[in-house]
């Protein structure tokens, strides 16, 4: 039982997070109210703010009416009845609008409202029991009065909160996507960057910086709103490479903001410098809340922010911590674009060659993949991988130039996917690994005849692959011979013979 003298409970925040979702067309159907009321059981009586409850009321009769229920009919009804000052006025009603509640918790915040009237009721009515026990009412009249108590508190018991979590699709407000740099960079998404170490990926990012906080076009002449940047990098020194980049591209270095750590108490209540890392989501949301007209966050590179406990390569450790990091860039609307290294492996798909686990590409929006010109190791390009919010588009060229170096962008788009680049790379790379094995086959059989399983195993030594191996074989016209019959038999390989 709840002591009498205990305060009344209420449940202000979810009120008035209901309150805001009825006045929000862009969060909730008009017929909000209603589904409230009839669905959950919510009727005016169990709303304990006076303000949030004359608006409540005033919601119920517009959508009784068949009107949408947004603040200016709600202002209209409130205004005709004489109640608009009791009601907070338009500036409580904008409040309310700014903390709706959303599809998946508007009936959370429901049944916290009828559960905190319950025990305000539950309370009323243990009062009037224990003032029926001494004024004199009958067993039988003070046993009513328990019941009654009884009743309440069966009503506010423990909700089961488990089981399927489900938002009707017609209470979705459909929106578009918006961007950081149209088509290729989405807003309130992570974005990758993908590239090996020297490639020029860190200078893409100090590109990027210098745009944004001019607000300056983006190489491909798209619109570029200006804002500002935070930098989370653990490679590069500031004072002798950042900050130089940054000059050299023109950057407006007011806007530009280096997280290096964060500040906590420690047991002792002392105060310690450390190390951030992404599973500080809340050191990480007040930085944005610092910087309110962030519009991008750089993470150079990922790998050294993800954290020491956390294995890079398992799928649901990686998630456990971009999903938190994802849902902070769709609350506050930044882009966050996440520098990776490719991995050593080979791969037919570029995506494939991001280092780690999957799940980096699986979360990711969009991924951009960073490699030299085969034809012209000065000329880096930037190519498309993945894109869920947008039609695969085209790459761009650029060289480093300079002292200090400056990313200089060509003018013509490049018509070329990351795969493309790979698979030519990846031809490339057989073809040179192909010919260092034929000098090298061609020296190891020039004494004679060998057991091909030596050949094969020597190979492996010299790191030649046995894709490669065959290759330098068949282009060698090697002569491969068996010393007998059935399954008996052992294969020998040797040069052949000069006609």
């Amino acid at each position: 039982m709840i002591p009498i003298d205990k305060p009344l409970p209420s449940a202000y925040e979810s009120e008035v997070a209901l309150i805001g979702a009825i006045l929000c067309d862009s969060a909730i159907k008009g017929d909000m109210a209603l589904r409230c009321r009839d669905a959950l059981g919510l009727n005016p009586a169990d709303i304990h703010d006076e303000r949030c409850r004359l608006v409540y009321m005033a919601a119920l009769h517009v959508a009784d009416n068949g009107k949408p229920t947004a603040v200016a009919h709600v202002h209209r009804r409130l205004e005709d009845t004489g109640r608009l000052a009791d009601a907070g006025g338009h500036d409580f009603l904008m409040d309310a609008v700014d903390c709706a509640a959303n599809p998946a918790t508007v009936e959370s915040h429901v049944r916290t409202i009828r559960e905190k009237a319950a025990l305000r009721g539950q309370i009323d009515a243990m009062e009037m029991a224990v003032g029926d026990a001494y004024s004199g009412k009958t067993p039988v009249e003070v046993a009513e009065r328990v019941q009654r108590v009884t009743s309440l508190a069966a009503r506010v018991a423990p909700v089961d909160d488990t089981g399927p979590m489900l938002i009707r699709m017609s209470d979705v407000e459909p929106r578009e996507v918006r961007w950081l740099w149209p088509g290729r960079i989405p807003l309130g998404r992570l974005t990758l960057l993908v590239g090996r170490p020297g490639e020029g990926k860190s200078f893409v990012t100090m590109d990027l910086a210098a745009r944004i906080t001019n607000g300056s076009s983006w190489p491909d002449g798209g619109v570029c709103d200006a804002g500002d940047v935070i930098l989370i990098t653990g490679e590069d020194d500031p004072a002798d490479t950042i900050r130089p980049r940054l000059d050299a591209h023109g950057a407006n270095v007011n806007r530009v903001h280096l997280l290096r750590g964060t500040k906590a108490r420690d047991e002792r209540g002392r105060l310690r410098e450390l190390a951030f890392t992404l599973a500080d989501v809340d050191t990480l949301e007040k930085a944005l809340g610092a910087t309110a007209s962030t519009r991008l966050v750089i993470v150079d590179p990922i790998g050294s922010f993800i954290g020491g406990r956390v294995d890079g390569h398992r799928d649901n450790e990686v998630r456990s911590i971009l999903a938190p990091v994802a849902a902070l860039a769709e609350k506050h609307g930044p882009a966050i674009l996440l520098v990776l290294h490719t991995r050593k492996a080979a791969a037919s798909r570029a995506d494939d060659m991001a280092l780690g686990s999957r799940a980096y590409t699986g979360i990711a929006r969009a991924t951009w993949h960073l490699s030299r010109d085969p034809e012209n190791k000065a000329r880096r390009l930037l190519l498309p991988g993945k894109n869920n919010l947008a039609p695969e588009g085209g790459g761009l060229a650029f060289s480093i130039v300079g002292d200090p170096p400056r990313i200089e962008w060509e003018p013509d788009p490049v018509q070329m996917h990351a795969d493309d680049a790979l698979a030519a790379e990846n031809d490339s790379d057989d073809r040179s690994a192909t010919d260092e094995a034929k000098d090298w086959l061609a020296a190891t059989l020039g004494n004679g005849t060998m057991l091909a399983t030596e050949v094969k195993r020597l190979a492996r030594q010299e790191g030649y692959t046995d894709k490669v191996l065959r290759r330098a074989k068949e282009s060698l016209h090697v002569v491969a011979q068996k010393d007998g019959f059935g399954g008996e038999g052992r294969w020998y390989w040797s040069m052949p013979t000069s006609p």
